[in-house]
């Protein structure tokens, strides 16, 4: 027999010469499988965000079977890892199964490290959500809508770097995003501004009545006049509008006091004011013109 392949083999041995009487004898015995190897070579991958599987070289020898591998995350093998949770960032350790064929064993390799790498965003470009915000007195900093063109998750993928510590006040603003866990690096900077808020100018007006046909001009006192709901922002002014006004009555532009003129016969007189606040550095300038009626009585 041709005995090459493993398994149970058989030999004949045929006389000859003075042994040709003999005959011939057969016997069986058995052809065990040769050794396998296989290893495998340390590799580099970096994080996509999607599922990663080791394509690192492999060496074998012997058996012609095929080779599959099995995931850990630990270097004595104890903690296995599913081949679809091999995505994140980190380190994770490679078995190499090489299997048997007629002739071959099986044989695992030693494990080798798949190192996945965290994606780089540096200079990514850096989307804000929004790049106006108003002014509310507490810190602002709008929401990150994308790095890079990707939609990254605030606490796990990136921490804020911005511009200033507190950026409550209105006025400009930058900010960039520093990679962490799967994301490693700076991103562009992106530049969004607090605009100041609507000054809130809630005020009414009253009617006053004062006595006529005085010897003297007589003022109205800001307070008989003018009724407000919420101090506004800034310093307030007014003015006397001429148009629907009545010319018995002035306004005082500080303090928004109304004077009738002397020797004012009885009747009820209008006079339109606008009244305005500047604002502050967190607040818009705003006006509201109010009718007041001055009663002559």
């Amino acid at each position: 027999e041709d005995n090459v392949n493993a398994g149970e083999a058989l030999v004949t041995v045929t006389g000859r010469g003075k042994y040709e009487l003999a005959g011939s004898a057969s016997r069986t015995f058995n052809i065990a499988k040769a050794d396998s190897t296989v290893s495998a070579a340390s590799q580099k991958l970096v994080y996509t965000g999607s599922k990663l599987s080791y394509s690192g070289a492999v060496k074998s020898t012997g058996s012609a079977g095929a080779v599959t591998f099995a995931y850990f995350a630990d270097p004595s093998c104890a903690t296995p890892v599913k081949a679809s949770q091999v995505k994140d960032a980190g380190v994770y350790y490679v078995v190499a199964s090489l299997a048997a064929d007629a002739n071959h064993e099986a044989a695992v390799s030693q494990p080798a490290t798949l190192t996945v790498q965290p994606a780089s965003i540096k200079g990514a470009k850096l989307v804000l959500s929004k790049t106006s915000l108003t002014y509310t007195g507490k810190t602002r900093v709008p929401t990150v809508k994308s790095v890079g063109g990707v939609s990254l998750k605030a606490g796990v993928d990136y921490t804020l770097k911005l511009s200033s510590a507190s950026p409550k006040a209105a006025g400009s603003y930058a900010l960039r995003v520093r990679g962490t866990g799967n994301y490693t690096g700076l991103s562009t900077k992106a530049s969004y501004r607090i605009a100041k808020a609507a000054n809130p100018l809630k005020v009414t007006a009253k009617t006053a009545a004062v006595a006529g046909n005085q010897k003297k001009a007589v003022t109205v006192k800001p307070g008989k006049v003018y009724s407000f709901a919420k101090k506004p922002f800034g310093a307030v002014t007014y003015k006397r509008l001429a148009s629907g006004s009545s010319k018995r009555l002035s306004v005082n532009g500080k303090t928004g006091a109304i004077t009738v003129a002397k020797a004012t016969k009885k009747n009820t007189y209008r006079v339109r004011v606008k009244v305005s606040a500047r604002g502050d550095e967190n607040h818009k300038a705003t006006s509201k013109t109010l009718a007041i009626r001055i009663r002559v009585k």
